[in-house]
Parts: C-alpha cells; sequence; structure tokens
C-alpha cells in the first residue's frame, strides 16, 4: 500500500472484505474488457485480493502486487488465489516491463501514496508498465471544493482513521484528478462517485467518499508534466 503513515491506515485490524468490489465486477470489468490489451492484467494493491476473481474471469495471467506493508495479509491471499503471480513491490518500482501489462486495477490504494513525489512516481511507473491503450481503473479518496483554485486539486490531509487514530491520505477533486491523470498521459472516459462502503477497522465500520476513475494509458508523461502534477498536491493542516 505504501505511503507515511507507518501501519499505513492509522492502526488497527483493517479490512474490506472478501467480496468483489460492486462497481469492479460491474461498469468497471465491462470497461476493462472493452479497451484490454495483450498481456496479463494487474491488481496493483492487491491486499485481501477481494477483486482477483474479477480479474480472473479475462482468461489471462493476472499479476497482483502490494507492498512489504501488506505481507502478512497478502500471504494469506496468496494461499487463496495459486495461480496469480504476487509480487511485493512499491508501486514507483515495479518489476515489470514497458508495456508488458494488458490492463490495470488500483483500488483505494493510490491516495495512500503521501511521500514527496511518491503518488506521481507510481503512476508514471503505472503507465510505463500499461501497453498504449490499456485501461486503468483507479477508486481514491475524494473531497468537494468550490473555489476556483481548489478544484483543480488534490489535499494532502491528516484526519481521523473513524476509529480513535489518525492517517494521512491524498484526497481529490473531480477536476483535479482529471487534470492529473491527464497530465500524466491517461485519457480520462468516467470519473464518478463511489459509495461502496465496507471498510472496518478493528470491526467497526468506517465511511469513506471515493472517487471512480475510467483511464486509458495513451502518452508517455512529460517530466514537464509530471512537475506540474506534483504541484497539484498541496499539503493542509
Amino acid at each position: 500500500m505504501g505511503g507515511q503513515n507507518g501501519i499505513w491506515w492509522g492502526g488497527g485490524s483493517y479490512s474490506l472484505g472478501d467480496r468483489p468490489s460492486p462497481h469492479v465486477a460491474g461498469p468497471g470489468r465491462e470497461f476493462m474488457a472493452r479497451h484490454r490489451q495483450d498481456g496479463p492484467v494487474a491488481d496493483f494493491g492487491v491486499w485481501e485480493g477481494r477483486n482477483l476473481t474479477t480479474l480472473l474471469t479475462f482468461g489471462v495471467s493476472v499479476i497482483a502486487t502490494d507492498t512489504p506493508e501488506a505481507r502478512e495479509i497478502v500471504l494469506k491471499t496468496q494461499k487463496q488465489y495459486p495461480t496469480v503471480s504476487f509480487n511485493e513491490t512499491p508501486l514507483n518500482q515495479l518489476p515489470f516491463a514497458n508495456g508488458e501489462i494488458g490492463g490495470a486495477l488500483s483500488w483505494r490504494v493510490l491516495h495512500n501514496l503521501t511521500g514527496d513525489g511518491e503518488l506521481v512516481h507510481a503512476l508514471v511507473e503505472i503507465s510505463r508498465v500499461l501497453a498504449p491503450q490499456a485501461p486503468l481503473l483507479i477508486a481514491v479518496r475524494s473531497e468537494h471544493q468550490f473555489d476556483r483554485w481548489a478544484t483543480q486539486r488534490a489535499f494532502l490531509r491528516r484526519l481521523p482513521n473513524g476509529n480513535g487514530g489518525t492517517r494521512e491520505d491524498v484526497y481529490f477533486t473531480r477536476d483535479g484528478l482529471t487534470f492529473m491523470s491527464e497530465l500524466l498521459g491517461f485519457q480520462v472516459k468516467h470519473v464518478i462517485e463511489d459509495v461502496e462502503g465496507g471498510e472496518n477497522v478493528d470491526g467497526k465500520a468506517v465511511k469513506n467518499d471515493y472517487l471512480v476513475a475510467h483511464l486509458i494509458k495513451t502518452a508517455e508523461p512529460r517530466r514537464g508534466h509530471q512537475d506540474v502534477a506534483k504541484r497539484l498536491i498541496v499539503r493542509v493542516g
């Protein structure tokens, strides 16, 4: 998962459950099927593997990654999905060739990447390993802003985790997510609010708002555009 949260979710036992995301299994799968290119499909930030059953329906090789912090959970996931290839790696150092991946999912992951430039570097690396015109399906923390300047940004905030702890995340406006994605070489096909819920800390349900984006890799991100994308993330508080 990554980021600067220590135990990245802010402490306690964190779970998203074992049921696939309704969006990933429904409209998200349709989007990926429509645009998928040759090569394996990947789940970047696999955690408990709740969406692997959906990716396996494509009938191609499935790759899953997560960071060392997630090792204990991922080892359990790996036993459940013996045909999936698991890789322990940060998102900004993916061990795959340029254009190797035919489609990818990164569900409720990227907002955890709160180190300096970390989130942008991860998106650049994901772009590198995706084949041209391949789909990327993501969900990230969201917030609403009404000031014209603020609607084009993302905000790094430390907030309660819903069960007595705190955690740091990047919160995206709809326009900010669109702008950053376009700067980094993705065509934005669709951005919507996600309301599926399902998060638990120490067995207690917590509610967070997310944006879902359907992206297509169309270009290699330019260095200057990467610098602009980094500046879109504003630390608050």
